[in-house]
């Protein structure tokens, strides 16, 4: 049977965002770096588009004409949720597996399901007597919309311990930090704040408009986005470890005399070994060098130095920087390429860091020894 449909020029983007999710997803599916994060990434990008294919399927009335459609989902909205918190996690915690014991967070599409089973059995409009029950089921599904909020909660608290656990842990943060991450955050919390107040005003006012559908603009904006983003994105080489139950920085009951014998043996290593000058130099590789445990490590310095492992590290590097600005032999190198041979692998970082220790920056720092030595 050959159906005639005419899209209007909203219509006609909407669907042009169901093919792009479908391709997006396929692309993420083969994409060799970050496999589990893109595997939720692609479920997401899929979730977000399967959206606008069951409004396009209801705008043109598809059910009536092929009932087969009702074996599908009604919608996958309570995937969006776990898909997107599970991007994020894979993201912040390579190490993380996803496990049987999280599969529970995607149960809920039997809401979903359960509604497409409904009409599947008794047709595209309910009988009188199950007015009731179909709104139920269908003020059910529209939950999907609000799921989203836990999650988003959730992920908040995930990107934020991520910030906080990476001075403990590294000694560079500029690549780890994910800043495009935050952003891809916030565009989804105002995405689903948008559509929470739909559902809202659908389940309080009973209220429905296909323009009022014109927010469904912004998951075709959204999965183009957030597509090319998990595309462009490089496999984190580093792992950090994030938990949401621990938040408190590392306390221990060392003595003080094991306290200085740990900041000693630290600092002796970073000194002899010159560890400083390994740009990538993190927490995993000093315990390998030290034998001593991370929390150990952390605790000699928190508590001994007052300093987290990032600021540790970097004001040896920014020592050496000094030290190597002021060698004359060393004169036709860049103040870039000084920093770069220091250990640093960002110039606005050296650039911070430089300034925050000596007070001056790389450059007035070297003209103010040129000057003196010009004297």
């Amino acid at each position: 049977m050959i159906i005639s449909i005419q899209f209007s020029f909203s219509e006609t983007i909407i669907v042009f965002g169901i093919f792009q999710a479908i391709i997006l997803s396929i692309a993420l599916l083969f994409k060799k770096e970050n496999r589990q994060a893109n595997l939720f990434l692609a479920l997401l990008c899929f979730c977000l588009g399967y959206a606008n294919f069951i409004y396009i399927v209801v705008q043109f009335r598809l059910f009536d004409r092929f009932f087969w459609l009702h074996t599908l989902p009604y919608g996958l909205a309570f995937a969006v949720g776990p898909a997107f918190y599970f991007y994020i996690r894979s993201l912040t915690s390579p190490s993380f597996k996803f496990q049987r014991k999280h599969w529970p967070h995607f149960y809920l599409i039997a809401i979903d399901y359960i509604h497409s089973v409904y009409h599947l059995i008794v047709g595209r409009i309910p009988p009188p007597s199950q007015i009731t029950l179909h709104a139920v089921i269908d003020e059910l599904s529209n939950l999907g919309s609000f799921s989203l909020v836990y999650y988003i909660v959730l992920s908040w608290r995930l990107l934020k311990k991520h910030q906080e656990d990476l001075p403990q842990q590294l000694s560079y943060t500029d690549q780890m930090a994910l800043q495009w991450l935050r952003k891809f955050v916030i565009a989804m919390t105002i995405t689903v704040i948008i559509a929470s107040l739909y559902s809202l005003a659908k389940v309080i006012f009973d209220f429905y408009s296909r323009e009022a559908y014109m927010y469904r603009f912004l998951p075709v904006l959204f999965i183009s986005w957030l597509g090319l983003l998990g595309l462009q994105q490089r496999q984190a080489q580093v792992d950090i470890e994030v938990s949401l139950n621990e938040t408190k920085k590392p306390t221990s009951n060392i003595p003080n005399p094991l306290l200085a014998q740990h900041v000693s043996q630290l600092k002796q290593v970073l000194e002899q070994e010159k560890l400083y000058l390994n740009p990538e130099l993190s927490l995993r590789i000093l315990e390998d060098k030290t034998q001593l445990t991370a929390k150990e490590i952390s605790t000699a310095l928190n508590q001994g130095l007052q300093k987290n492992f990032y600021l540790f590290v970097n004001e040896y590097r920014v020592e050496e920087a000094k030290r190597r600005l002021l060698d004359p032999s060393l004169g036709h190198l860049t103040i870039f390429g000084i920093a770069t041979d220091a250990g640093f692998k960002s110039k606005a970082t050296f650039n911070r860091l430089f300034k925050s220790v000596t007070g001056v920056t790389p450059k007035q720092y070297r003209d103010q020894a040129s000057d003196q030595t010009k004297r």
